[in-house]
């Protein structure tokens, strides 16, 4: 289910928007979903803000190292 959703400008990042999303939700967040452009430390780190118990799903981006 989808429950909060944003377009940026060219000039923002996307993971800029992670945060202002998270706190459109109002209710318990269990997981957060998205694609590889958001596979970035701002992205943990915002979500952490909001509880460390939220699991993040973002497939690795093609240049990740294991």
């Amino acid at each position: 289910m989808i429950v909060a959703a944003t377009l940026t400008e060219n000039d923002k990042g996307d993971s800029s928007q992670v945060e202002p999303l998270l706190n459109m939700v109002e209710e318990e967040i269990a997981s957060v979903t998205a694609d590889g452009a958001y596979d970035g430390a701002p992205t943990y780190e915002a979500v952490v803000a909001i509880s460390s118990d939220i699991e993040v799903i973002i497939p690795p981006r093609v240049s990740a190292m294991a």
